[in-house]
């Protein structure tokens, strides 16, 4: 009887996991940080923004610390695992600084070239709401899955950037910078996430 009891619990155990699902919601976050600047479509970076100690290295114009910040949680309740996402581009303010006399540097706008490793960050957020948002998780492994689409993204993001910076050589280059402006603006009129 003993053993019985065991494997009945065990079948519904299974047959109670089997049975659940994850329900997922994905928003853009939000940040009571006040290092932190969430991106927003109305609120072009400002010169403000820049609060880090600037470098001793004077061709560097600025340095633009931003990128994707995503965190979770999760609840069960009956079969079923809600999953809420949150997804933010961020800058942070810190982490930046800003050379005035360097603003136009090589006849290009410092700020402008901050605005687009901003935007680039945006679009590869909204990239991957719209990825969490499509993905079926399962609720066996849902936080990895979580995680890989994550890393896929920050990736994705991080070689854009370095793509930008190597085409438009640090920045100097007037022309790649106009077709990276161009791809990218095209990119976030694209996207309804911002």
């Amino acid at each position: 009887m003993k053993y019985l009891l065991l494997f009945s619990l065990l079948i519904l155990g299974c047959t109670t996991f089997a049975a659940k699902r994850v329900v997922v919601s994905v928003t853009t976050g939000k940040s009571n940080d006040f290092d932190s600047l969430v991106y927003s479509k109305n609120r072009p970076l400002q010169i403000g923004d820049f609060k880090g100690s600037q470098s001793s290295h004077p061709i560097v114009g600025a340095s633009i610390h931003c990128g994707i910040s995503v965190s979770s949680q999760h609840r069960a309740s009956d079969s079923t695992i809600y999953l809420d996402v949150f997804v933010t581009p961020v800058f942070i303010k810190s982490m930046s600084y800003y050379h005035l006399e360097n603003q136009n540097f090589a006849g290009y706008n410092t700020l402008e070239h901050a605005q687009l490793l901003f935007d680039i960050a945006a679009v590869k957020g909204c990239e991957l709401m719209t990825a969490i948002k499509d993905h079926t998780f399962s609720p066996e492994h849902f936080e990895d899955e979580l995680k890989e689409l994550e890393d896929k993204y920050q990736q994705e993001n991080y070689t854009d950037r370095k793509a930008l910076y190597d085409d438009t050589r640090r920045g100097t280059y007037r022309y790649a910078e106009m077709e990276w402006k161009h791809k990218i603006s095209k990119q976030l009129e694209g996207q309804s996430c911002y």
